[in-house]
């Protein structure tokens, strides 16, 4: 099996922010260990959750000094423009 890799022409992105990694570093520590991060040392690039890891973490972690972020995030899940809706959120880190 091989992997390719093919150039990107745009990367199309919602201008509201909906949390900071370097501003949300706590949030953030809580979500590495559910969500998959595919960023580099200038933490550039993108992070990916799945719906159900997601309602875990609602479920196993306290997020309650998160409430806009957690809010945020579970109306991305349904957004009719999220190509995963229902499934995955990906965010673009830059």
């Amino acid at each position: 099996m091989s992997v390719r890799a093919h150039f990107i022409k745009k990367i199309d992105y919602d201008p509201s922010e909906v949390f900071n990694l370097w501003h949300d570093a706590e949030f953030v520590s809580i979500m590495e260990s559910y969500a998959n991060f595919q960023v580099n040392e200038d933490v550039i690039g993108f992070v990916e959750i799945g719906k159900e890891d997601w309602e875990i973490m609602k479920e196993c972690e306290d997020l309650s000094k998160f409430p806009e972020i957690v809010k945020d995030i579970d109306k991305l899940f349904e957004r009719e423009d999220n190509d995963f809706a229902g499934e995955w959120v990906r965010f673009y880190c830059f």
